[in-house]
């Protein structure tokens, strides 16, 4: 009888103690929910040093997350487990995105550029391939494959495809006037430049005429090729 009253009381207390042991684990829950959204928007930062030290941050979290699911599965079962596993995936979703949104606004996120295709996959714009050409492409893109990089100003980019758009123009009829241009400057929140570009255009027209008379004049500097 004192042995079941002893074994009773031992019971007891150690059901005493799980308040306090479960408010830990909420708490440190959420300690690696807000280490992994850091982590996390660490690596989608772009800039080697910080990017290897995000990634390893997130290792660690991560690593750290699932000796704590073990742990808690070997006390307490497969169902709270995943209870566990459930509600750490969702702090850590929710503090990266409230913490990526901050950081949007507060410094700026790097801009990316991405072309959807309706399939639904899609290709992301790099150091090499620094724009994005949809529609007739054939006429008009060994300009821009020869001009723009990612140190190219924006005033000079849009002279680029302007250019772009007038050889097209000369080799299809099928494309025309008018071109309708926007200019977005990143991080503006706001349209600086906006033209509708027709026949009357007089800068157009001298983008047309110079572009056509630098060429031939290019031209007839090359030397003829001396290959007999």
């Amino acid at each position: 009888m004192m042995a079941t009253t002893a074994e009773s009381a031992s019971k007891g207390a150690s059901r005493n103690h799980w308040p306090w042991i479960e408010g830990g684990a909420r708490l440190a829950i959420a300690t690696l929910g807000a280490v992994a959204s850091v982590a996390a928007a660490v690596v989608g930062w772009h800039g080697g040093a910080a990017n290897t030290l995000g990634w390893l941050v997130l290792a660690v979290v991560w690593l750290t997350a699932a000796f704590v699911i073990h742990a808690d599965h070997a006390r307490r079962g497969a169902e709270r487990t995943q209870m566990l596993a459930v509600v750490l995936t969702l702090t850590v979703a929710t503090e990266v995105v409230v913490l990526a949104s901050m950081l949007h606004v507060l410094v700026g996120w790097p801009p990316r550029l991405f072309q959807v295709y309706g399939e639904g996959n899609f290709i992301e714009s790099t150091a090499d391939t620094p724009y994005f050409q949809i529609g007739e492409s054939k006429y008009g893109k060994p300009v821009i494959d020869r001009v723009i990089t990612r140190a190219t100003s924006l005033s000079a980019a849009t002279k680029c495809i302007l250019v772009s758009f007038d050889s097209t123009m000369r080799s299809n009829i099928s494309v025309g006037l008018p071109i309708d241009l926007v200019s977005y400057e990143a991080g503006a929140l706001r349209i600086k430049m906006q033209r509708r570009i027709d026949e009357s255009d007089p800068y157009f027209r001298m983008v047309h005429e110079q572009w056509g008379e630098g060429l031939r004049r290019v031209f007839a500097d090359l030397p003829d090729p001396n290959w007999a």
